[in-house]
């Protein structure tokens, strides 16, 4: 008998977690009349396929991988794909005359089970009948097309394809992930706004239901798991709350050992002292002590504890580009998960042991760029540990060679290094760092010999992607660097322009020694000591020496001294001399560079003042790396008073490193400088929290508080970061500046007259220093200082004279005589 224009309800009994109400069931479309059978196609969990006809209803069994193509093909709706598409997917291994008859074969068997009619075919490729192959997948997005939230819920009982595998079709497998994480993207955000909805009804037992069921769908997520708590408090359940807050904080403990975000913390030690507050009044009544205790507690909503990584979006950039309404997400995923370097106790790359804690990522970053890669250090496995350069090197140079594809996202080298020597989970690496791909390797060099084993990796489930062994000679190895970017490049479906393939298969040099002392310089620079930038510096004048038109060496020169001038290591103009030659040799050898013009750009802005010539360069390097150079942006945006945008490009170079100090340092100075001191407090406490060490980030929290009125905090601070680099002029300037104003004016001439004396020695006038002249009531002292600092170009007046403390001395005539001469914004 067949079935006519009847409604059946395939979706399983989910009413034991998701709170929908009963009228709201999922049901499917009607089925066409006339037709006596009709089939369902399950792809939420393992895939299957049932009938029912004749009044039954039964599951079809189909081989694997032809229940792939049917999901490929339900996914593209009523669109054809392509045979090529197809096979690329499925039978990515097998030529192509024989894919083409696997696909044949696959097509007719499906036709034999589910009829002639249930797949086409055309010129334009393949397609599903809709109308007789229904699937869970197409009435999920359909519910929420319709803003039907609770029917598309409950359709989305497990993630997509969960557990279901080809082997040999790595192809398929990404396709698959990048689907899961769509429609479990959009599962999430139904759920949110229906939980939101629910709190602003008032409704807290039913919003803690709502997040109950994303907590099930992802049980690390310590936002929603704050979230739960404080509607279950919220609804009169605050020993709910406590277990299930105590209940996650043993779920990260003993599967990855970090604690809960700051806020979770916080908000749990809250609902812990009111349990305590209580037990304790009941036992001085001498009452009997029952659990749980929620019948005594008042229901309330927890407080908002300070959200220490969320710095609203649209306060920071443009109405433009803000995220879309309705979208909420915090990264607390990565929190929780940042969490891992404190717990392990990692080395952070650099000339300190560096801290790493609980940082915190912009709210957007939850959402991993569809194709996006860190490139780990390299394990040296050669004899000798003299050979760690090459292998760190290799891993850097990949790094670069990547970054120029614009359709890629790649963790910068900064935050990737940190996992160096670390044996960490691939999947926590990759939530760290905001990627969905992970490549690992070893390198062993022996002589001439070279071997590089590499594997690249689905930090969602640490399922390897690819895996490859190269043996060369040592004259060879750009060749695997060119092979392996391809490779990536490819397994990511990455989109490479010609300029883009061309590049990645260039040899930067056809001189072995060169590279090598080449490879050499970076591992020196990398540790940024003053001895080991002295080492860098030597190892990169031998590989010019080497080789006289090697660009990236020229750039590397260029780009270890800037710092040396900036932070005072040199005078202004030993820097400016320097630096111009080997910036200027960089961009002329290789225009398509961008470290090149990284270099050119921030000598442009440091030394020569040239402003239109030093964004330009700037920009010139972002455009070619996108990852490239948005410190050295920002603060050229500062200094032209540029502040929306020196704030973006801030915001994207701390989104990119998300493991390093100086860029949330970056952050924090940037919002002081463009008036956001409130909102810079919490990207310079993380920056506090991965290096505690560098004296900028207590510097500028010393700022922020001071402008936050927080007197007491920012002498603290301004005492802290003096005390991490006795001597520096801008530390111990600020600091007198402190003690001056605390009423400790010998203490700050104190200062002041070692800092004039250092001048004298050195000639180099730090603009800051005029901050305590003036601040000891000598003005016209603090004017001619910042004359002779802006007359020798110091390479931080542009900037420095954008910081607050200097808002007074700026409103004198004379000062804004010097800055409008050096065409800076008054």
């Amino acid at each position: 008998m067949g079935i006519q224009g009847k409604v059946l309800d395939f979706s399983p009994d989910t009413s034991a977690l998701c709170p929908v109400p009963l009228n709201s069931r999922c049901y499917l479309r009607e089925f066409p009349v006339n037709s006596s059978v009709f089939f369902r196609l399950q792809l939420f969990g393992g895939p299957s396929v049932t009938a029912s006809g004749d009044d039954a209803i039964k599951e079809i069994a189909i081989q694997r991988r032809r229940l792939a193509l049917l999901a490929i093909l339900a996914l593209a709706e009523d669109r054809a794909v392509s045979r090529d598409k197809i096979i690329g997917l499925l039978w990515p291994e097998s030529d192509i005359e024989h894919a083409r008859n696997l696909l044949n074969v696959a097509v007719y068997a499906l036709r034999k089970v589910l009829g002639d009619e249930a797949i086409t075919s055309d010129a334009a490729g393949i397609r599903l009948n809709s109308a007789l192959i229904q699937s869970d997948v197409a009435d999920f997005e359909a519910a929420a097309a319709r803003d039907d939230a609770p029917a598309a819920i409950a359709l989305h009982t497990a993630p997509f394809l969960d557990g279901f595998f080809i082997a040999d079709a790595p192809d398929f497998e990404r396709w698959a992930a990048r689907e899961r994480d769509r429609l479990g993207r959009l599962y999430c955000e139904l759920i949110e706004k229906l939980a939101e909805q629910s709190e602003q009804e008032g409704d807290f037992d039913r919003a803690a239901d709502w997040w109950k069921l994303w907590a099930a769908y992802d049980p690390y997520d310590s936002r929603v798991t704050l979230r739960l708590i404080r509607a279950l408090d919220a609804s009169g359940n605050p020993a709910s709350a406590l277990q299930q807050a105590q209940s996650h904080e043993r779920l990260l403990k003993e599967d990855f050992g970090v604690e809960p975000s700051a806020d979770l913390k916080s908000a749990t030690e809250a609902l812990r002292s009111r349990r305590d507050d209580l037990r304790e009044t009941r036992i001085v009544r001498g009452e009997k002590l029952q659990q749980p205790l929620q019948a005594d507690v008042e229901a309330h909503v927890l407080p908002a504890a300070e959200n220490a990584a969320a710095i609203p979006k649209d306060e920071l950039s443009n109405p433009a580009s803000s995220k879309p309404p309705g979208r909420k997400r915090a990264t607390w995923l990565v929190v929780s998960f940042l969490v891992i370097m404190a717990a392990a106790g990692l080395a952070y790359a650099s000339a300190r042991n560096k801290k790493e804690s609980s940082a915190t990522k912009p709210a957007a970053a939850i959402v991993q760029p569809e194709r996006s890669i860190a490139v780990l250090p390299f394990a040296n496995m050669s004899p000798g540990a003299d050979q760690e350069y090459f292998a760190d090197g290799l891993a850097e140079e990949l790094i670069s060679a990547l970054s120029h594809v614009r359709s890629l996202h790649v963790a910068s080298r900064t935050s990737a290094f940190v996992f160096k020597g670390q044996n960490r989970d691939i999947r926590s690496i990759g939530k760290v760092l905001n990627v969905r791909t992970v490549l690992e390797g070893s390198v062993r060099k022996v002589g001439n010999r070279v071997r590089v084993t590499a594997q690249l990796i689905n930090s969602a489930d640490g399922f390897h992607l690819w895996s490859e062994t190269f043996d060369r000679e040592g004259t060879d190895i750009f060749a695997i660097q060119s092979e392996l970017a391809l490779r990536i490049a490819n397994a990511l479906e990455a989109e490479l322009t010609p300029e883009e393939r061309k590049r990645l298969a260039r040899v930067p040099t056809e001189n072995p020694e060169a590279h090598t002392l080449y490879l050499q310089a970076l591992y020196f620079a990398g540790q940024r000591r003053s001895g080991s930038l002295a080492k860098s510096i030597e190892y990169f004048k031998r590989a010019i020496a080497a080789d006289p038109q090697y660009a990236a060496a020229y750039a590397g020169l260029a780009s270890v001294y800037a710092p040396l001038g900036v932070f005072g290591f040199i005078s202004p103009e030993e820097g400016r001399e320097r630096m111009r030659e080997p910036a200027m040799k960089a961009v002329a050898l290789d225009p398509e560079l961008a470290s090149a013009h990284t270099a050119l750009g921030g000598y442009m802005y440091a030394y020569e003042w040239n402003w239109v010539a030093a964004e330009r360069e700037l920009k010139k390097s972002i455009e070619l790396d996108p990852s490239a150079s948005h410190g050295w942006y920002s603060v050229y945006l500062i200094a032209m008073h540029r502040n929306n945008e020196a704030i973006r490009e801030a915001r994207l170079g701390s989104d990119l490193a998300p493991l390093s100090a100086i860029g949330y340092s970056q952050l924090g100075y940037t919002l002081v400088c463009a008036g956001r001191p409130d909102l810079a407090i919490a990207p310079l406490k993380t920056a506090i929290e991965l290096d505690s060490g560098l004296s900028n980030s207590h510097l500028q929290l010393a700022f922020a508080y001071e402008a936050l009125g927080k007197w007491d905090e920012a002498m603290r601070k301004y005492e802290k970061a003096a005390s991490l680099v006795p001597g520096k002029a801008i530390e111990s300037a600020y600091l007198g500046r402190a003690l001056a104003r605390a009423g400790k004016k010998s203490e700050a001439r104190e200062i002041l007259d070692s800092l004039k004396a250092s001048a004298a020695r050195t000639r180099i006038f730090t603009p800051h220093v005029a901050l305590l002249f003036d601040e000891l009531g000598e003005r016209d002292e603090a004017v001619a200082w910042l004359e002779m600092s802006a007359g020798q170009r110091h390479p931080t007046f542009p900037h420095s004279i954008a910081e607050p403390a200097f808002s007074p001395l700026k409103r004198d005539p004379r000062v804004r005589t010097i800055l409008q001469r050096h065409g800076l914004p008054p």
